[in-house]
């Protein structure tokens, strides 16, 4: 009896490492901006996370469907 085998592709490490720093980008902002007065660093951090995370998440997507 012969099985078929499925291939299952997994996201690539490139754009899960990229996520995690997007993350860790973004939990520092929310940080930064609760600390500090004028918030403006924080909101810097918040901004480049989201962009890295939405970068990533586009990005792995779309090189495996």
């Amino acid at each position: 009896m012969k099985k078929d085998i499925q291939t299952i592709e997994v996201t690539g490490k490139k754009w899960k490492g990229i996520q995690l720093i997007g993350i860790i980008l973004i939990l520092i902002g929310v940080v930064v901006a609760i600390a500090t007065e004028g918030g403006g660093v924080g909101i810097f951090f918040l901004s480049v996370g989201f962009g890295m995370y939405a970068y990533s998440r586009i990005g792995a997507w779309w090189h495996h469907g």
